[in-house]
């Protein structure tokens, strides 16, 4: 379905997802992507859809005094920096306005968020880049909604050793055509002993038309190739003074190692400002918390689905001298009903779930008898759905801040520290 061009409409502001929010003349709200808070645009297409109306092209009548012209030379098409037409002054604004918006509209919290926290550059900052292989052996990223790839010479937030590691790849690949068909995806981490590319098979099964490249390749980089390569081979990343962590390269990591740590700093002097002497973290990963914390002098214990990150963590423990952290290989929400049943309580719950949040965990953590939960969300509205009924039992909110762990994108952590009421 689509409407008549030509009307003008300014854009108010851009909300969770990345697009910007405004009325047409008549008082219908709408969508639109790959604009600024503040331009003033001609419709030329608008179509409704899954329920709302999309501007989805429009001439730029009148630049608002955020927008600015983007570094990267496929930002228009690529699905993966989508704030890189607006100043850094003006994306932190509108993702400082962004949670407080939907603090107060879902979570009904009225506790002002802190200055997003920043570290670094706001270029180069990427230590994890993941490059779809498309037809002929082409890298890149794909389109926003949609699987077209958008080939990418050099990626503008990725460490530069990312890059030199991308260019590298494609030069062998000139060389050995076949070589990179067989794989559906290439994953490059920079990390403090160097570059480490994992390939991800089709099928599973390293294709032998590739051996002559990951030789090569591995003259310059670690190079894995199958899974059970992914699984051994791991990087190892400070966190903290005194404490680090092993990922292994099939498992989550936080790409932005400054603002990482600045988090993982925010959650260990948290804890010990408030005297939490217990904790348990239901959202594991590799320990980027509960290590810190175990290392500061907490006890505590640590949930993780994936039993490689549940080792990484064990391992680590073990070479720091870290007696009082105990592990579960578990999801979260069977090990806190567990832990519920067992009658275990502890002074410090902390969460950092996936992007969709952690309804069925929240609805029962009050059975843990938390003096305090630290919830670290990547998404303002499922952080403050999640936040009500933490509030219903009780809680209160003593502090939220921000992280901006992802700039360039619309995309940023938040640190909400509740206490017991």
């Amino acid at each position: 379905m689509t409407e008549p061009e030509g009307i003008e409409v300014s854009v108010e502001k851009l909300v969770p997802g990345g697009d910007g929010f405004l009325h047409l003349p008549d008082g219908r709200a709408a969508f639109v992507r790959g604009a600024a808070p503040g331009d003033k645009l001609r419709v030329r297409r608008l179509e409704k859809q899954r329920g709302a109306w999309v501007v989805v092209d429009f001439d730029l009548v009148a630049p608002s005094p955020e927008r600015v012209a983007p570094e990267c030379p496929v930002a228009a098409v690529c699905g993966g920096c989508d704030m890189m037409q607006i100043s850094r002054a003006g994306e932190l604004g509108q993702k400082e306005r962004m949670l407080r918006e939907a603090l107060e509209r879902i979570g009904g919290v009225s506790t002002p968020p802190s200055a997003l926290t920043t570290a670094g550059e706001s270029a180069g900052y990427r230590s994890r880049v993941r490059f779809h292989v498309g037809k002929g052996g082409k890298l890149g990223f794909f389109a926003r909604g949609s699987h077209q790839l958008v080939e990418v010479p050099r990626c503008l937030v990725a460490d530069e050793r990312i890059n030199r590691a991308l260019s590298a790849i494609r030069r062998l690949a000139r060389r050995y055509p076949e070589a990179l068909g067989g794989f559906t995806d290439v994953e490059l981490r920079a990390t403090e002993e160097g570059v480490i590319a994992r390939f991800v098979p089709r099928d599973g099964i390293k294709p032998i038309a590739a051996e002559p490249l990951l030789r090569a390749l591995g003259k310059d980089m670690q190079v894995v190739a199958t899974a059970r390569e992914a699984e051994q081979l791991h990087e190892r990343r400070s966190v903290t003074a005194g404490t680090f962590i092993e990922i292994p390269a099939d498992a989550f990591s936080q790409i932005n190692v400054a603002v990482n740590r600045e988090l993982v700093a925010a959650i260990v002097s948290g804890a010990t400002s408030r005297g939490l002497t217990t904790f348990c973290d239901l959202f594991a990963g590799v320990g980027n918390f509960a290590l810190p914390l175990a290392h500061a002098g907490l006890s505590g214990m640590m949930v993780e689905r994936t039993p490689s990150a549940v080792a990484a963590a064990q391992r680590v423990a073990a070479a720091q001298g870290i007696t009082q952290l105990k592990t579960r290989t578990a999801d979260a929400a069977r090990a806190l009903t567990d832990l519920i049943r067992e009658g275990k309580r502890y002074e410090l719950v902390v969460l950092d779930p996936p992007r969709e949040g952690a309804p069925e965990v929240v609805a029962g953590l009050a059975g843990l008898t938390p003096r305090a939960v630290a919830y670290v969300g990547c998404d303002p509205v499922t952080l403050s759905r999640d936040l009500k009924p933490l509030l219903a039992a009780g809680m209160r909110i003593s502090s939220v801040q921000g992280f901006d762990m992802f700039p360039r994108t619309h995309h940023f952590e938040t640190l909400v520290w509740l206490e017991a009421g």
